[in-house]
């Protein structure tokens, strides 16, 4: 783990994004898969995130993606197409103006559809 004092690339890049939407007054909405809440903890840890982050969803199954953005779970996950469903679905549950959709494969092992460990997609629409 990163000490309170260090500044991680995570960090950086989270103060940036926190940078332009405060100045633009935009807010952000995250739905995360296999990154299980780090996007929504880098940008909640930039000072004055009440500002800017409209809130998220872990949504790791495909019961909690039904559940929390009312997404059906047949569709196929791990890919391009799935991070921007999430990022839409997440965008219009908390009224936001912008939506952060991630999905992947965490591991160790593949997927139900046998995609490898690792892949990562993400969205922001």
């Amino acid at each position: 783990f990163a000490r309170p004092t260090e500044r991680t690339s995570s960090s950086m890049a989270a103060a940036r994004v926190a940078a332009l939407l405060t100045k633009h007054k935009a807010t952000v909405a995250v739905a995360e898969s296999s990154a299980g809440g780090a996007i929504s903890r880098s940008l909640v840890a930039v000072r004055g995130a009440s500002k800017y982050y409209a809130g998220g969803a872990v949504c790791y199954t495909a019961a909690s993606k039904q559940t929390l953005l009312g997404l059906t779970p047949a569709k196929p996950t791990a890919t391009e197409a799935h991070a921007k469903e999430l990022a839409m679905a997440v965008r219009e549950r908390l009224s936001a103006d912008w939506g952060i959709g991630e999905t992947g494969v965490a591991g160790p092992g593949k997927n139900a559809r046998g995609v490898a460990p690792g892949v990562c997609a993400i969205a922001v629409v």
